[in-house]
């Protein structure tokens, strides 16, 4: 008997999660209740200070624990929205590949010659999503074998071969300027094309630039590569799913045949990313330059750091290491935007690279952009996105002079040491509450134990939050976090 996986994007999944970390804090608040006092007699002494040792044990187990609950729920209600894992399957390969040894053998890929990927493709069949504004469909890829959701962005009054533009994509001229430039844009990880989608608020940030005519009428095309979960390859690998060719070989002359205006030509391509695809993009673009002309790195990093060539040998790193490959011999100009913020130390460690390359290869055109304010996240990103796509249509784009954060800023020291005191002041007055005897009513005592039991659970998130951002770097201010936690709510 077939049965559906459970769909951890579901608002009922994150309500299930939240009730249970609801009954694990009221469960948890009932072990702080008096365990007695020490007995004057020594005897007694000792069997009232293992008892009392042992409810603080336990306390501190399930204050833990009633923690860990809280984290699983903000987790979910932060998944719901960005769409990072759709099952419980998926979950499991992520720590699978966490923990385990990559395959290391990379296949010598190379695309047809120019004009044979148009031969006998049939443009993909493309509904429209009037909430997302986004064209979508699913795309079997004949030379990758894969099978995958595609999204695609494209101006208001735009759409694909035989489909009529709706009402939602608003009203415009009856013979717009053609579409000439199509950018292929791969998620990070974990992630996927809809969530990827839904952050970056295209319609309101993309079309008023074509409207202004500030860029030309620009396809932004989302695949989803996440593979169930497994940390994503941007390279074919052996026995792996081939994602570069379904990129280079399915997608991009499948998105010709529905939008035939877009010239195969590779001044008219572009490849970017986001954190994991931001560096998966200039290694696309350095071994198809003759598909994709220009690539756009927001958030990106130099080395590999998932997949198989995480794992691989010394030297197959060496040689994937984007600054590596952007150095060899070549015929056909490179040409690669890095985007990133000063908290970033990945994004900046590849920034001075690329910049470094741009004082010795003049004939290439590198350029880094830094900015003081912003993270690795979708708050920066969806600003650094227009500004790219200004920057390929030959507009300057420029870096922010380096200021120091205040001392209080979320990414800082200082907040950190705080929360983690308040914490640990938190917990020791919660598993002292075991030895005090009760001097107020039982419903008081059980209301303060409560609300003691609560406040120690979030100091202790806050702690976990505080901790993986300072090394990751998703949220740059007080206000970036609140604003993402209210974005979760809706």
């Amino acid at each position: 008997m077939h049965t559906e996986p459970v769909n951890l994007m579901s608002g009922w999944v994150v309500l299930f999660a939240g009730v249970l970390a609801l009954c694990a804090l009221i469960g948890t608040s009932t072990l702080l209740r008096p365990a007695g006092h020490l007995s004057p007699n020594r005897e007694g002494a000792r069997t009232s200070f293992i008892r009392i040792l042992r409810r603080q044990v336990t306390a501190f187990i399930a204050l833990c624990i009633t923690t860990s609950l809280m984290c699983t729920t903000f987790a979910l209600l932060a998944n719901r929205t960005m769409s990072f894992l759709r099952t419980p399957s998926e979950v499991v390969e992520l720590v699978k590949n966490a923990l385990g040894a990559g395959d290391t053998r990379v296949s010598a890929f190379a695309p047809p010659r120019q004009g044979e990927q148009d031969q006998h493709v049939d443009p993909p069949e493309l509904a429209y999503d009037a909430q997302l504004h986004v064209w979508r469909g699913t795309l079997s890829g004949a030379q990758s074998g894969l099978t995958r959701e595609v999204a695609v962005w494209a101006p208001p009054g735009y759409a694909p071969v035989g489909a009529i533009p709706t009402a939602s994509q608003s009203d415009s001229a009856d013979t717009p300027i053609p579409l000439s430039r199509a950018i292929v844009l791969y998620h990070g990880y974990v992630g996927t094309a809809i969530g990827t989608v839904q952050s970056l608020e295209l319609t309101e940030r993309i079309a008023p630039l074509v409207e202004r005519g500030e860029i030309p009428p620009t396809l932004l095309i989302f695949p989803d590569l996440s593979m169930g979960g497994a940390e994503p390859d941007c390279v074919d690998v052996d026995g792996h799913p081939k994602t570069e060719t379904f990129v280079v070989t399915d997608l991009v002359p499948a998105i010709r045949a529905a939008f035939p205006s877009i010239p195969y030509d590779p001044d008219h391509w572009a490849v970017g990313g986001f954190s994991s695809g931001a560096y998966c993009a200039p290694v696309i673009h350095v071994r198809h330059r003759d598909v994709f002309g220009t690539a756009v790195a927001m958030g990106g990093y130099d080395t590999p750091e998932l997949g198989a060539l995480k794992n691989a040998d010394q030297a197959t790193r060496d040689a994937f290491t984007i600054s590596h490959l952007l150095a060899q011999p070549h015929d056909v100009p490179l040409r690669v935007l890095a985007m990133g913020v000063y908290a970033d130390r990945d994004a900046m460690t590849f920034g001075t690279a690329l910049q470094k390359l741009a004082r010795t290869q003049p004939n290439d055109t590198f350029v880094s952009v830094m900015k003081s304010e912003g993270a690795h996240g979708w708050t920066t990103w969806r600003e650094d996105l227009p500004s790219a796509l200004k920057w390929w249509s030959g507009r300057e784009v420029q870096s922010d002079a380096p200021t120091a954060p205040p001392w209080w800023q979320i990414t800082q020291t200082v907040p950190l040491i705080g929360s983690f005191s308040a914490w640990g002041i938190a917990m020791a007055t919660s598993l002292m509450r075991v030895r005090m005897r009760m001097r107020t009513g039982r419903v008081r005592r059980a209301v303060t134990d409560f609300f003691l039991a609560a406040l120690t659970c979030i100091l202790g998130a806050l702690v976990a939050l505080l901790l993986v951002n300072n090394s990751e770097v998703f949220f740059y201010s007080w206000d970036d976090l609140w604003t993402n936690f209210l974005n979760f709510l809706h």
